[in-house]
């Protein structure tokens, strides 16, 4: 009877979560407020362990850990496959400028690591040479590099 009563709890306050985040997404929409975005994301942190609590009473803690052990290595595979997957898309597009224009766009890893915002990068103060050398390596093999990396680990 208690395990019911939580459940259907735990019910009702899913279905007031759901309510809240279309109102709060509509909102945010309507009115372009990032306030109301703000809420959003907390909403959607607040309703994951109930989410979580929901799913695991219903299916049971093995079954939960076999199925978040799943979905940790999908994650990990993907994430290696998109990184070598834009290994690739940099080398296509590099090659696609040149056979337009006739001049190669020589992207090196440094170029990758100022374009997301490394100040290293942009303008280094010390570890000059270490700073040379990572011009030297062109961005499509450096991500395709670490893609190698991250998938190695795959269990």
């Amino acid at each position: 009877m208690k395990l019911t009563m939580w459940f259907t709890l735990e019910m009702f306050l899913t279905c007031l979560l759901v309510v809240g985040k279309v109102v709060f997404i509509t909102t945010y929409l309507y009115t372009g407020y990032s306030i109301w975005l703000l809420l959003l994301v907390t909403l959607l942190l607040i309703s994951l362990p109930i989410y979580y609590g929901i799913y695991e009473s219903v299916v049971g803690e093995e079954k939960v850990n076999k199925i978040e052990s799943k979905i940790g290595k999908s994650i990990h595979l993907l994430i290696a496959f998109i990184i070598v997957i834009s290994a690739v898309c940099v080398f296509v597009f590099q090659t696609y400028t040149y056979l337009k224009s006739g001049v190669w766009l020589p992207l090196s890893v440094i170029d990758g690591f100022s374009t997301i915002g490394f100040e290293w990068a942009k303008n280094p103060t010390d570890w000059i040479g270490l700073w040379e050398l990572v011009d030297q390596v062109p961005l499509s093999v450096g991500l395709f590099l670490i893609g190698l990396y991250v998938f190695q680990f795959y269990d």
